[in-house]
């Protein structure tokens, strides 16, 4: 992709999301798990698709649920009817699926969302309705989906629902640059499980000009499937805001991605997962200015910290997660940090930069290395050591860490 003027921004993001995805994938033995239909994939199903969303009257109990986020009413009209039944929004792939497979033959079906796939499959883009109210707005929606996408699982219970727009809250209440989560809903299924969805915007909460155009950060090194002989991202952004290759990746990308990370984990006890799927680049070439912009409230709560700033305590599952985390402290901060961050992207923005800029390796870890002491990472609680996921598969999300036979290398 040849970074160009588009008139609907959304477009290349889109592109970027489904197609600069060469070499983006070898992050785990597993990325290349998706059992989701083919024709509902990112890289080669369909441009665009209908999810059915599924009216639940009682005697289900379903429950629509939100953000202080001001898209959350707005979203309301579209997803609740003036009955005030939910629209529960279903992945095509999910339909094929127990429950929902025995629910299909009776099911009540009366809003319909044109979608576009995102990198993450089961995230999709909403382009439009058949709402006769008119009320929509482009927005994203995380669905369930009960096969496995890469290492796990991608069911959506309640208290995932719960759990998410609670960390999407606090990330906003804290100004944290994100795309915020903002409203969900659930429902209670006959085995006592349940299933949801999320609602997100689209609209970062920064700088509208540092963010005209976004892409997720792993493209910023893909390659481009479609038109294998473009440069990449990352190979074309410095002369166009005229800078330096080194001072631009530096200080638009290194710097300001440890600098979040730290200062998330220090003021609020969340730990980001800023790999390249949920850490996106937002960049105007015109302003010259630029954002680091989470997405995705699926992350880890330390209550220690929290407890320790004399913050409120998380939701249920977060309480239950932060337990495991406790047993293990030091290998969550890596996972996230070292793995995530570090090896998952930053690994790959200094291959990417070596090969097509001649940018040093060694020249952007010292400016990720100074980044995390002056931000205060030394005293989160890391020491030596290095973790990731186990090598093996587990049931459901089940994982194991594993200590690594390495040393810290960006921090």
């Amino acid at each position: 992709m040849i970074v160009t003027d588009a008139a609907d921004a959304t477009e290349p993001w889109l592109y970027s999301e489904r197609y600069l995805t060469n070499g983006t994938r070898n992050y785990s033995p597993f990325s290349a798990i998706n059992e989701v239909d083919k024709d509902y994939l990112p890289e080669t199903g369909r441009d665009r698709f209908l999810v059915e969303c599924v009216t639940l009257s009682p005697p289900m109990l379903a429950k629509f649920v939100s953000t202080y986020h001001s898209l959350a009413d707005s979203l309301r009209d579209l997803y609740v009817n003036r009955e005030g039944a939910i629209r529960f929004p279903i992945h095509p792939s999910t339909l094929l699926r127990a429950p929902w497979k025995e629910m299909s033959e009776n099911r009540n079906s009366e809003l319909t969302l044109l979608v576009s796939p995102t990198a993450s499959t089961r995230t999709v883009f909403v382009h439009s309705s058949n709402d006769d109210a008119g009320s929509h707005l482009p927005h994203f929606v995380k669905l369930h989906f009960p096969g496995r996408i890469s290492r796990f699982t991608r069911q959506l219970s309640q208290l995932d629902v719960e759990a998410q727009l609670w960390v999407s809250q606090e990330l906003q209440n804290f100004g944290a640059p994100h795309l915020p989560d903002v409203a969900g809903g659930y429902v209670e299924l006959l085995d006592g499980s349940s299933t949801g969805f999320i609602l997100r915007s689209c609209v970062p909460n920064c700088s509208a000009d540092s963010a005209r155009y976004i892409v997720p950060t792993f493209a910023l090194y893909g390659g481009d499937a479609r038109a294998p002989n473009d440069p990449p991202l990352l190979a074309q952004l410095p002369s166009l805001f005229d800078e330096d290759p080194l001072d631009f990746i530096a200080s638009r990308i290194v710097k300001p991605a440890v600098r979040l990370w730290v200062s998330t984990v220090r003021s609020l006890g969340i730990l980001p997962e800023l790999h390249g799927q949920n850490l996106l680049f937002g960049f105007d070439h015109h302003t010259q200015k630029s954002a680091l912009i989470m997405r995705d409230s699926d992350m880890y709560v330390d209550t220690t910290i929290r407890s320790d700033l004399n913050l409120p305590l998380p939701p249920p599952l977060q309480l239950l997660e932060s337990e495991n985390l406790q047993q293990n402290r030091v290998g969550f901060l890596s996972l996230c940090y070292d793995g995530f961050l570090g090896q998952n992207l930053l690994e790959k923005i200094a291959e990417s930069a070596w090969l097509h800029l001649g940018v040093r390796r060694d020249a952007l870890i010292s400016h990720a290395v100074e980044e995390f002491n002056a931000a205060g990472g030394d005293d989160i609680g890391f020491d030596q050591r290095v973790f990731y996921y186990g090598d093996r598969l587990h049931d459901g999300t089940a994982f194991t860490l594993s200590e690594r036979a390495a040393h810290p290398t960006w921090r």
